[in-house]
Formats: structure tokens, C-alpha cells, sequence
């Protein structure tokens, strides 16, 4: 806004007030706010100011109400002046109408740059500004900045931009320019180190810093910040290896232009070191402690006297001593570390005074951030209750139970003093999008067929931390609806349920029996059965009819299936000192109908044994617990989890196809490896996964188990990614280790995996396996890491080994890209526990 339009403006607002409390004060005065309207607005949309001013509709008219209206106007930015009147909202003067005169600041028409090498994508990519929008000189002061800063990390220090307006009175706009001056880009072309004459070599320093010089990966810019980064890495480096006195004493950059190209200027940095002399560890005094004793600081010992001196994990056993108190409620005490040095003989030894003070214990407990959500759903994950010992561990505790219930991104606890001397507990909580609606047109099958799809799901329904949802899948030949609904918490209570119903309808094409080979083949069993096709003569031209890739022809006899199926399940869960315990158990049902015509013999045997429309029933009763101890279950980075699970199928007295007993076990641990800020919205962090789980089905005592019930497989998706399906195992053998790091935490992340799934197939003696027996597949993935959508592009290097020898890529024309170097797919993040 201009000087004159500020000081017209500030002269109406003293106007209007004048006028408001003065000749209008006998009717407006606590009339209540009908509705505000704006005079004058022709590119600013009239439904953004509603937003805004929605607040102050039907309270009661004030003169503190109405500056604070017209304040909050003028920091919109969006008008040159603004001239404040009243009116009465109806024909008793009972209530009123604020209206506000406008004349709006001029709009952007259009946002160009000269003098740029940088491309105007990414320019534009940087700034905040577009076309059309209000102009305003702050919102254009952030996008030179920002320019500036994006000129800066590429190697420009000396870029200066400056903003030329051009008015176009015809529609109120102005066009800017952005005109850059970028200077010389300097880059590093070279690295030195000086004074590391004993202990390190430059190679070793050139990988530690963040600092790198121009190469085909790095793009070689000079950065103050990380400099200073640098330095403290080097020293850091020295001091935990004995050298406690080393420092860089100097940093010195040199600049040379670069003979092959313009403009460019290279830079040799230079490292000033000294080494000092090695220093051995002397151990540590304390003073003050009576609440601990000196034997029980002893455990946190990771130096042993005499010892080449090491900082950092000194510096850790002072952290797990304060830890020590804070845990238990001394959080008050405060804590001084003197260092002793003996010169002579090289010696560091530490003197800890204490000053302890009394237990905290926790005041009120509230929670803040949440509009969607209940208060509810987030105390009753807090295992704190107010009067308590305060116990950081236990807050740690609570943060992780609040992220299990995953309908929150982030939460941060805050502690305040109260005037009672007790600490007042508020856990600031960050809501997930939890609403999930979509719909579309997918292709599936063979032939591509077209099919509406439409979902709708809520992770906190009603704000309740409540599922519910449905999806409905309208195909040309398949047609499905399902609905969901659980309760994490009955009645608050602990105990949690839920059930699904689903039914689907489909049609298909299938092969009618052709014929059987002749004769015995290899192994002395009977000829296989082959379908009838043309120009299949035997079970070996059925193969080849696969291996080619062929599809059954629409003109084969159609399938027609029916499917019903209802889950019902519940439990309770328990907070423990080793993690949240759940324990659960549920019911799952289906019955299913086919038909085709009965004049024909379907080349599956399935069919063939089935009798065509007879509903058939299947079900299974299954138990299932769980021990979580992550810290989060989305983008989980410490902590482990394990799970065991027990189904049973065909209990119900009715004619099934399903008998078996089938067994779970998984088991997953993860270690945070790095946690490093990369800039103040995103840290760079590796995590690693390593994951074992154990399938196997039993047959029923007295029975056989039927070969539809031998599930275990290697999917691809699942396990053994980058491995071809295999399926009717009876034993499954699966192991994981994943390198995992966030993108976009909790949306997007990679990984690299290296997996190995062994599946046991028929009556095979599971007692025999070796590693030969394994699949292993070597890669990387990206994609999505929310649980809504799972989902991840892949691809792997497949191999097993062959007496001690590796065979790569068995799987010669399975998904292979690069020439056949590697496999693609997709593949899905289940959460292992879930399962």
C-alpha cells in the first residue's frame, strides 16, 4: 500500500470510529452483526472475504470489534483504501450491516525475468507470486529473497535482483519484472587439508564433510553454514579419538577464473589443522548425587579408564545420567561437567556435580491442534494421569501411543511450570488427512476392460479415531460393493471391534477339457490333462499356448460367480512396560455360487468338482496377538514389534471346501542409523527394517488338507519381489532387511531391500533346507508409504545360489528391463504387525 493511500485510509478508519461512537452510537452500539459487505471489489473473489469475516457475524456490534474487523482487513493487503460505514440489517434497526468501501491494490498481470541463466520453471518454482494475484511489496520482497537464495545455493554469492512495476491503468494491474544480475558462479574446484599429519589422511576428511567439490554428482557450491558444519565434524573426529585439543584454526578460500568457461569462477578451499597431542580418559568424580549412587552411574559406562579419550561417548553418559533423573521425575535438578586435564601425563578426567531438587509431578493434562478430532481420542492414549510423578519416558510412552492410532502426523509435548510448582502437560498434536474419497475409470484384465470405481473411507470417523467406509466397482464383467466399520475403542474402554460385509459378482471365460496324454510321463504319475484349444494336441502344446502368452478367447463358455462374505472380529489392548499388547480374535465367513453351462466340461478340476449353482460355504475363526513397540506405525524408524497369529478353517457344520490349521509368526526390528537436518522443513533419515516371518499350514488331525488350502506363496508383491508367482506351499520361510529413508514423511519414501522367501511345497521335509533352497532378490523401491494406499514401483536383481555359486536373473522373461538385467513390479508396504 501506498504512503497516501495509508494515510487516507488511517484518516477514514479515525472517521468511521468517530462517527460509529458519536452521531451512530444511539443504534449501532451492541446491534448484533447481520452481515458485512464489500463495494467495490472486481478482482478479488467476495467468498475469501466471507471466510475471513464469517467470525464476526452475529456478535454484537463494539467499537474494539469493529477496529479489530477493519485491522484485520487492512493486513489482507489486498486494498488501497477502505472506507468503513454501517446500515441498518432490518426495519427495526435491531441489528446491522457493515459495509466496507473498497478501492483494491492493483493485480498482477504478468511476472517476468531478464538476465537469467536459470530457467524460468524453476524461477517460478521458487517464488510465491503468480499472475493475478494481488500485487502486495511484501509477498514481492519474499520472492526476490527468494530468488536470491535459490541464485545462492547454485553458486552465485554475488546475485543481486532488483523489481521494476509497470502500471496498466486500463485494469488496474501491473506487470513485474524481475531483473536478475547474477555475477560470476563460483564452484569448488579443489579441496585441501593441512596439519593432519598423524592421525587422518585427506581422503578420509574429504568423505566425512558435507562440503564436495564439483563432480558429476555434486554440484560443487560453497556454503558458509556448511562450512562451519564441516569444521565441526573434522574437530569432532579428533576429539573422539583421543585428540581433544585439535581444531581447524583457519578456513581460506581461493578464487581463480575458470579458463573454459565464462563467468565462472573456481575456488580451492583450504583446511588449517592442529593435530595436539593423544589424550587417554582418566574417569569421572561425582558430587552431589545421594538419590543414585555412584555404582549405579556405572552402567553407563562406555569408557574404560586409560583408554583413548572419546567425547562423544562421554557425552552420552552424561545425557543417560540427566535421563536418569528426568525419568523419574527429578526434572528440575541441574547438572555441571568440569574436565580435569593432567598435562603431564596426557590424562582427561571429568568431575559431575549434581544439584538435586525434588520430584516434579504432573499439574493439568490438555491437548491442543486438533479440530477434527475429540479430546478423547487423544487422552485415553495418554497412560499419564495429572497428581503423577512426572517420568519423560512415560511422555515418550504416550507420544507413541497417540502416532499408533495413525490419524496424526506429527505431536510435540510441552511442559509449563504452574503457579502450584506442578508441570502442566499439553500434547500439540498435527491431524492426518484422514477422508478418502475416490473415483474413476480403471482397466483391468487381459483385454483392458473399462470399470467405474468410486471409494469412500474415513480413519476418524465422526472424529472418533472410528474406520468407515465403503467401495463400489461397477465393470463390464465384474461388479463388487463392500462396507467397513471398526471402533478402536469401545465405549473408551479398551476393548476395540469391527466387521466388514462384501459381495461381488463376476463374469468370465473358461476352458473346457480337451483331452489327457497318453502314456506315463518321467516321473511314472499320468498324463496331464490338457484343454481344448486349437492346435493343442497335449499337455506339451498347453504350455506353449503359456509361455507365448495367450489368453482364453471371449467366445469360450462363460462363468458366472456369486460371493458373500462377512468378517466380524474384536479384542483389547494393554499398555505394558515392553509395549502395546494386543490380543484379538474374530470370525470370517463367505459363500460362494457358480455357474456355467452344464453341457460342457470345464478343463479346472475346481469347477469340475463343484456342482453348478450349490452355494458352497467357507469359514475360519482366527486369534491373533501382538506386542508393538514402534515408535510410530507410519514411517516407523525405532523400536520392534512382534506377532502371532492362529486360524482355523472349516468349523462350522456346513459342506466346505476349507479344513486346515494355519500358522503366523512375524517379528520386525528397527534402528535409527542417521537423523540429520538437511534444511529447517526436512531431515534426511535412515532407518532399517529387519523383518522374519515363518507361515505354516497344518492339516486337521485325522484329515487330509485339501490342496486349495496349501496358500503360502511367493507373490512378488508381498514376498520374493522380483520373483515369478509360486504358489500351494504348505511352508513359507520369509526374510527382509530394508534401508528405508522418508521423502516426504509419512507420503512419499525409498528403500533399498535385500529379501530372501524359501517356500515349502507339498510333503518336502522342511528339515532339509539349506540356502540353496532360497530366492533372493537384491533392490529398490519408491513410491507411496501412507496406509491408505501402500503402494511402491520397484525393481530387483533376482538370484539364488547354487552350491556356494550365485545364479543371477533365473527368470530370464519374467518383467525384465535393462536388457534383462533386473525385474520391475509393484509391490505393497503392509505393515507386518497388521497382518
Amino acid at each position: 500500500m501506498s504512503k497516501i493511500g495509508l494515510i487516507v485510509s488511517l484518516f477514514f478508519i479515525s472517521t468511521g470510529m468517530f462517527l460509529f461512537s458519536q452521531e451512530d452510537n444511539n443504534w449501532v452500539q451492541g446491534k448484533t452483526i447481520v452481515d458485512v459487505e464489500f463495494e467495490g471489489l472486481n478482482n478479488i473473489d467476495k467468498n475469501e472475504l466471507n471466510g475471513v469475516v464469517s467470525k464476526y457475524i452475529g456478535q454484537e456490534f463494539s467499537d474494539e470489534l469493529f477496529l479489530e474487523l477493519q485491522t484485520l482487513m487492512y493486513e489482507l493487503d489486498y486494498f488501497e483504501i477502505i472506507v468503513p460505514s454501517a446500515k441498518p440489517g432490518d426495519e427495526n434497526n435491531n441489528s446491522v450491516v457493515i459495509v466496507f468501501q473498497v478501492q483494491e491494490s492493483p493485480s498482477i498481470s504478468k511476472i517476468t525475468f531478464t538476465g537469467n541463466s536459470l530457467g524460468k520453471t524453476e524461477l517460478f518454482g521458487s517464488i510465491m507470486i503468480k499472475a493475478k494475484d494481488i500485487y502486495s511489496d511484501f509477498k514481492v520482497k519474499r520472492a526476490q529473497d527468494s530468488i536470491i537464495k535459490l541464485y545462492n545455493g547454485k553458486g552465485y554469492p554475488n546475485v543481486s535482483v532488483e523489481v521494476e512495476k509497470e502500471s496498466i491503468p486500463e485494469d488496474n494491474s501491473l506487470l513485474i519484472t524481475f531483473n536478475i544480475n547474477e555475477g560470476d558462479q563460483t564452484l569448488i574446484k579443489e579441496i585441501n587439508f593441512h596439519g593432519n599429519n598423524i592421525f587422518t589422511t585427506d581422503s578420509k576428511l574429504r568423505s566425512l564433510i558435507d562440503t564436495k567439490k564439483k563432480s558429476l554428482f555434486k554440484d560443487g557450491v560453497y556454503k558458509e553454514d556448511v562450512i562451519q558444519s564441516d569444521i565441526l565434524k573434522i574437530e569432532g573426529l579428533y576429539h573422539n579419538n583421543g585428540y581433544i585439543k585439535a581444531r581447524v584454526v583457519d578456513v581460506k578460500t581461493t578464487l581463480k577464473d575458470d579458463e573454459s568457461k565464462e563467468n565462472v569462477k573456481n575456488m580451492t578451499i583450504d583446511f588449517f589443522i592442529e593435530e595436539g597431542d593423544v589424550y587417554t580418559y582418566g574417569g569421572i568424580t561425582y558430587k552431589g548425587n545421594e538419590i543414585y549412587t555412584d555404582a549405579q552411574f556405572d552402567k553407563f559406562e562406555f569408557l574404560k579408564y586409560g583408554e583413548v579419550y572419546n567425547k562423544s561417548l562421554h557425552e552420552r553418559r552424561f545425557v543417560n545420567i540427566q535421563s536418569l533423573y528426568y525419568d523419574n521425575g527429578y526434572i528440575e535438578n541441574s547438572f555441571h561437567d568440569e574436565v580435569e586435564i593432567d598435562e603431564e601425563n596426557k590424562i582427561i578426567s571429568h568431575v559431575i556435580t549434581i544439584v538435586e531438587r525434588g520430584v516434579a509431578h504432573i499439574g493439568t493434562i490438555s491437548v491442543t491442534g486438533n479440530t477434527k478430532t475429540k479430546d478423547i481420542v487423544i487422552l485415553r492414549e495418554i497412560q499419564i494421569e495429572s497428581g503423577d510423578v512426572f517420568s519423560r519416558q512415560k511422555v515418550w510412552e504416550a507420544m507413541s501411543n497417540i502416532m499408533s492410532t495413525a490419524i496424526f502426523t506429527n505431536t510435540i509435548p510441552q511442559l509449563n511450570k504452574n503457579e502450584s510448582g506442578n508441570m502442566d502437560l499439553v500434547f500439540e498434536v498435527e491431524e492426518a488427512r484422514t477422508l478418502n474419497l475416490m473415483g474413476g475409470i480403471t482397466v483391468s484384465g487381459a483385454d483392458f476392460e473399462p470399470a467405474l470405481s468410486f471409494s469412500l473411507k474415513d480413519t476418524n470417523f465422526m472424529g472418533m479415531g472410528r474406520t468407515f467406509g465403503g467401495s463400489l466397482n461397477l465393470g463390464v464383467d465384474t461388479q463388487s460393493f463392500s462396507l467397513e466399520y471398526s471402533e478402536p475403542r469401545i465405549l473408551n474402554s479398551e476393548f476395540f471391534g469391527g466387521g466388514s460385509l462384501s459381495f461381488s459378482h463376476s463374469k468370465s471365460d473358461i476352458l473346457q477339457l480337451g483331452g489327457t496324454d497318453d502314456g506315463l510321463d518321467g516321473e511314472g504319475n499320468d498324463g496331464k490333462e490338457y484343454p481344448l484349444l486349437s492346435g493343442v494336441d497335449s499337455y506339451a502344446d498347453y504350455d506353449k499356448w503359456i509361455s507365448d502368452g495367450s489368453s482364453i478367447s471371449s467366445s469360450e463358455p462363460d462363468l458366472t460367480t456369486y460371493d458373500i462374505s462377512l468378517a466380524l472380529s474384536g479384542g483389547h489392548l494393554w499398555y505394558t512396560d515392553l509395549g502395546r499388547l494386543r490380543a484379538s480374535a474374530g470370525f470370517t465367513s463367505s459363500m460362494d455360487t457358480l455357474f456355467y453351462d452344464e453341457n460342457i466340461t470345464p478343463f479346472n478340476s475346481i469347477y469340475r468338482d463343484r456342482t453348478v449353482g450349490e452355494w458352497v460355504f467357507s469359514d475360519r475363526v482366527w486369534t491373533r496377538f501382538i506386542l508393538d513397540a514402534r515408535d510410530t506405525p507410519i514411517g516407523t524408524t525405532t523400536g520392534y514389534g512382534f506377532s502371532q497369529n492362529i486360524s482355523i478353517g472349516g468349523i462350522l457344520p456346513f459342506k466346505r471346501e476349507s479344513d486346515y490349521i494355519k500358522s503366523i509368526s512375524n517379528v520386525d526390528f528397527y534402528f535409527k542409523l542417521l537423523d540429520t537436518p538437511v534444511n529447517e522443513a526436512w531431515n534426511l533419515v535412515l532407518s532399517l527394517n529387519l523383518h522374519a516371518a515363518y507361515t505354516r499350514i497344518f492339516n486337521k488331525p485325522g484329515m487330509a488338507l485339501p490342496e486349495g488350502d496349501k496358500t503360502a506363496m511367493i507373490d512378488g508383491m508381498f514376498v520374493g519381489r522380483g520373483w515369478q508367482q509360486e504358489r500351494d506351499g504348505t511352508a513359507l520361510l520369509d526374510l527382509k532387511m530394508e534401508l528405508n529413508v522418508p521423502i516426504v514423511p509419512g507420503m512419499f519414501g525409498a528403500s533399498l531391500f535385500v529379501e530372501g522367501a524359501n517356500l515349502w511345497n507339498g510333503d518336502e521335509n522342511e528339515s532339509d533346507f539349506n540356502i540353496d533352497d532360497f530366492k533372493f532378490s537384491i533392490g529398490g523401491s519408491l513410491g507411496i508409504t501412507n496406509q491408505i494406499m501402500p503402494i511402491s514401483f520397484y525393481m530387483a536383481k533376482t538370484f539364488y545360489t547354487d552350491s556356494g555359486s550365485i545364479v543371477w536373473s533365473p527368470e530370464s522373461d519374467y518383467n525384465k528391463v535393462f536388457g534383462g538385467f533386473a525385474t520391475w513390479g509393484i509391490s505393497f508396504n503392509m505393515n507386518y504387525l497388521l497382518q
